[in-house]
């Protein structure tokens, strides 16, 4: 089974590419640390795509899914 660090190469990346989308570091660590906590749980595209369309504002989802290549 897959997790999280197949579609996030690092977290570091994941750090810049969060700041470069324009999310506030409030945002930014809630999501992280979902993704931390629970790595298994996002282990396709599709199911990362859901979980940030429900967290971000439109341009924040397309710009950081385009950095991520999802």
């Amino acid at each position: 089974m897959s997790d999280i660090n197949i579609f996030i190469p690092s977290f570091y990346d994941f750090i810049g590419y969060c700041e470069e989308s324009d999310i506030e570091k409030d945002l930014f660590q809630e999501i992280f640390f979902e993704f931390l906590e629970n790595p298994k749980k996002y282990n396709n595209p599709e199911i990362i795509k859901n979980y940030l369309s429900e967290k971000l504002t439109i341009n924040q989802y397309i710009q950081l899914c385009n950095r991520l290549n999802l």
